[in-house]
């Protein structure tokens, strides 16, 4: 969801402080990689789809 602070954050309160840098690494990491696809993205997608095939299935 792009959102790599509030990630690794919120995993700090799950798991501790000890966490925190492996957290953040991924954090930053998960998002450089993952900056272009987010999950509204895909919610979007999906919604297109089923869009057209309701069209399709009413013509």
């Amino acid at each position: 969801m792009n959102t790599p602070i509030a990630s690794a954050i919120m995993t700090i309160e799950l798991f501790g402080m000890y966490y925190s840098l492996p957290a953040g690494l991924a954090a930053v990491i998960g998002f450089l990689v993952n900056q272009e696809h987010t999950l509204y993205d895909l919610v979007l997608e999906e919604r297109e789809e089923k869009r057209e095939e309701e069209l399709v299935d009413l013509i």
